[in-house]
């Protein structure tokens, strides 16, 4: 018997009702279960659009032959309603125009059809097919009522979708602040881990000095115990280099750019590769270089760094999901006009073609659910557009995909200058202050700086007594950054503030993991930083250098660049 228009709007306001308590996709099979019977239709489905259409709840003739045509007649139905944002009604399947797939099947159990979008914004979300066995299931009063109830789905479905899309972004919040808390960690353990490297590399010279003066005393020096030293000093220079290379890499993960700055390409791709090498070589993946090493840009290390990995990360990724084949990443940095290029190419199976327009749509992935949050590469366009350039996507002929970081290209920085010619050491014993936590790292710079005299304070309040002293002028103050109380920074703010002759012989000292506020201190103060472990070479030469040099851009650049 026939719904009364009364029974459709009781039928319609018990199904928006119960749209509005509970979630969408535990109610889709009751929803198509009413939209059956309030219209008259016979068999129907119901379909969501994710990353692909999916059938939702489907009522379709089962265990025969016909079930696969069906099913084809319906999901096209679907697809059509989705593309065209249209709603389509056919009385009659075996003269349908445009012909319907599976069309002459389906006829056998159905003699009409209805397909509508539901759709929220004019954006589609996915479709409603219904299959009627009698014409008047298909007018215009059951049409409207199928309307009218796809539209509280799709109403449904968006609020649920903005639920869904709320908790992605606080998982991602979270997944942000346990990043932000690994970098931190990160910092804390390459500024650690610099002062004790410091400390070894400068006993290793010392070691050397002595063993050179041992060999050339003249005394009666055991030769296999002279060989024993020789053999330790090159095991302890290996395992050093080895500690000193994972610091390096640490720092320049967690160090942080405040300002946009002229940038080598090559360098900071070559960075941010070495730090994830050990990692893509576990999982059997092979990294090819071509890195032109002279193009420059401008921009944020850090920023840029990070693209880069996450580009690779994704390659890393996809060349995976190929079990038996050739698992490779090219990267390549190269000029095309007046632009710089970062090119991140893989092996895997390439993107599907409907991904390539939308890959970059905040919270759309082609990862499997649960592997990707569908923003990594949302936040890697914003960060290319911030820098002034833009990213390119594409399948590569031979398989793969292939991703074009395209940024503003400019000279290259310029290099660090020739050291100049060493020189003797003064006639006169100069004085230097050093000021470090470290206690170790003070006996050690004591000791190697033998013709240098040196005073060491273990706390920015010890050295400022000293500088209290009417009479106390050091020649040099290598002073650390990050001290217990009150900072090196803020040290020197004191001591710029009553004495700036005074504060132009600091030299900073830093493990490298630098906060915003810390490096613009360091840029506008203008003095010179060493980066742990120091060589005391570097310590000599500027102890010899004038006092009213050691703020001039040559010397800033000779010794700040970590590289």
């Amino acid at each position: 018997m026939a719904s009364s228009p009364f029974d459709l709007m009781r039928a319609l306001a018990r199904l928006a009702r119960r749209l509005t308590e509970e979630h969408t996709s535990t109610l889709l099979p009751d929803a198509l279960d009413l939209l059956l019977t309030g219209s008259g239709c016979t068999y129907g489905a119901i379909y969501l659009l994710d990353t692909k259409i999916t059938p939702m709840a489907v009522r379709l003739p089962q265990g025969n032959e016909r079930h696969a045509e069906i099913r084809q007649t319906v999901t096209a139905l679907a697809e059509e309603a989705m593309t065209l944002l249209k709603a389509r009604v056919v009385p009659d399947l075996l003269h349908a125009a445009p012909p319907i797939p599976g069309a002459a099947v389906t006829a056998l159990v159905a003699q009409g059809a209805l397909s509508l979008p539901i759709e929220h914004g004019r954006v589609a979300a996915g479709a409603v097919v219904l299959l009627a066995n009698d014409e008047p299931a298909l007018g215009a009063e059951r049409v409207a009522f199928v309307e009218a109830a796809t539209h509280a789905i799709g109403l449904a479905v968006h609020r649920d979708r903005g639920a869904e899309l709320e908790r992605l972004r606080r998982e991602e919040m979270e997944e942000a602040n346990r990043m932000a808390g690994l970098g931190l960690l990160t910092a804390s353990v390459a500024h650690e881990l610099r002062g004790p490297v410091a400390a070894l590399q400068l006993q290793l010279e010392e070691q050397r000095r002595l063993l050179r003066e041992a060999e050339g005393s003249g005394g009666d020096v055991s030769p296999m115990l002279l060989s024993e030293l020789h053999e330790l000093n090159a095991d302890l220079d290996t395992a050093l280099g080895r500690v000193r290379n994972t610091v390096e890499q640490l720092a320049r993960l967690s160090r942080r750019e405040s300002q946009p700055a002229e940038l080598d390409l090559a360098h900071v791709v070559r960075d941010a590769l070495e730090a994830t090498r050990p990692y893509l070589r576990r999982r059997g993946i092979q990294v090819v270089e071509h890195l032109d090493p002279a193009l420059g840009t401008i921009g944020r290390r850090d920023n840029l760094g990070q693209v880069l990995l996450n580009l690779v990360l994704n390659a890393a990724d996809a060349c995976e999901q190929v079990p038996n084949g050739d698992r490779t990443i090219v990267v390549s940095v190269g000029p095309d006009a007046d632009r710089a290029v970062l090119q991140v190419d893989d092996s895997g199976p390439g993107l599907p073609a409907n991904a390539i327009r939308t890959i970059f749509t905040p919270f759309f992935t082609t990862k499997q659910r649960g592997k990707g949050t569908g923003l990594g590469l949302k936040i890697c366009a914003d960060v290319v557009t911030a820098h002034g350039g833009h990213i390119e996507v594409t399948n590569r002929p031979q398989g793969g995909a292939s991703f074009r970081v395209l940024l503003p290209r400019r000279a290259p920085p310029s290099t660090r200058p020739p050291p100049s010619p060493r020189r003797s050491a003064p006639a006169v014993r100069s004085r230097i202050l050093v000021i470090d936590d470290d206690p170790v790292f003070l006996r050690t710079v004591t000791r190697g700086l033998k013709e240098i005299i040196v005073d060491t304070a273990l706390t920015a309040s010890e050295g400022e007594l000293l500088f209290g002293r009417p009479d106390y002028r050091p020649d040099l103050v290598l002073c650390d950054l990050h001290l217990p109380g009150l900072n090196g920074h803020d040290l020197h703010a004191r001591i710029a503030a009553r004495d700036s002759d005074l504060a132009a012989r600091f030299v900073f000292c830093t493990g490298g993991a630098l906060s915003p506020a810390e490096a613009a201190y360091l840029r506008e103060s203008g003095c010179p930083t060493l980066f742990k472990p120091l060589n005391l070479d570097d310590i000599r030469e500027m102890v010899s250098e004038p006092a009213e040099s050691f703020n001039q851009a040559q010397t800033l650049a000779r010794f700040a660049d970590p590289r």
